[in-house]
């Protein structure tokens, strides 16, 4: 039978491997080093413990069928790739004390449909990319949205619920939420366009620009004109489904 290798230093959880798909991490435990339990793919749950303060760089990374995972009062960071490639997991609840989220953090946890987490003000490149299942999150609203167009919420089209420390907002239309003139805070607004970073849509739902290389392309409701030469020499594309929403395909939009 294959035993579990685990290795604990000083407080640090150096290394975690495991066979089970249930571990607890024992108390006195403060630090999840860099990596320590990466690419645990049968393992479904984790304990940790009160003690937790740190999870490093792709400390989870890889650990595909995660699926249960509760987060001490008293965690202060989570590094960059932590969770990284994380497809089962669905839930995610940070306590207030974490203040700091690294960049790729939840990169293609594509399964994830509910993330609270109202600790930090600032959060790092592509934190929810291509979390496309991502329905509702809860953030700081002093959250600093000025990078948010480093792909920070790339591709997460299913959102529609957002809460920003305590105050909820129903989004039914995405593309209606970047308008200047919404009634959206900004912060939601820049989430938004943050979503749809690789296209450029206008005031009144105008796409402007799109920069995405794909075969196939399902444009967002709430388009309402297609601009001139907006897909011009888009060589690669197959298909494009068009939203009920469009009214004016302006001149050569789909030249060559």
């Amino acid at each position: 039978m294959q035993q579990n290798q685990i290795i604990i230093s000083n407080g640090i959880l150096e290394l975690y491997q495991t066979y089970d798909s249930k571990i607890t991490i024992p108390e006195g435990v403060h630090t999840i080093a860099e990596g320590a339990l990466k690419g645990n793919a049968g393992l479904r749950r984790v304990v940790l413990p009160s003690t937790l303060k740190t999870i490093c760089a792709s400390a989870f990374k890889g650990c595909r069928q995660l699926h249960d995972i509760q987060f001490p009062e008293g965690l202060e960071e989570v590094g960059d790739y932590a969770f990284n490639r994380c497809h089962n997991l669905e839930e995610l609840i940070f306590p207030k004390t974490m203040t700091k989220i690294g960049a790729f953090a939840f990169l293609y946890c594509d399964n994830l449909k509910k993330v609270i987490m109202e600790g930090p003000e600032h959060l790092s490149k592509a934190v929810f990319s291509h979390c496309w299942m991502l329905e509702d999150v809860a953030l700081n609203r002093n959250v600093d949205d000025s990078n948010f167009s480093q792909e920070v919420f790339e591709g997460c089209i299913q959102l529609s619920r957002i809460t920003l420390s305590g105050e909820v907002f129903e989004i039914k239309n995405l593309v209606a939420a970047m308008d200047s003139h919404s009634d959206f805070p900004q912060v939601i607004r820049s989430l938004a366009k943050s979503v749809y970073h690789l296209i450029t849509i206008e005031d009144g739902g105008v796409l402007k620009s799109f920069n995405i290389n794909l075969k196939s392309v399902l444009l967002p409701d709430g388009i309402v004109t297609i601009a001139k030469r907006c897909f011009f020499n888009k060589k690669g594309i197959v298909s494009i489904s068009l939203p009920k929403s469009v009214k004016e395909i302006k001149a050569n939009a789909f030249l060559n």
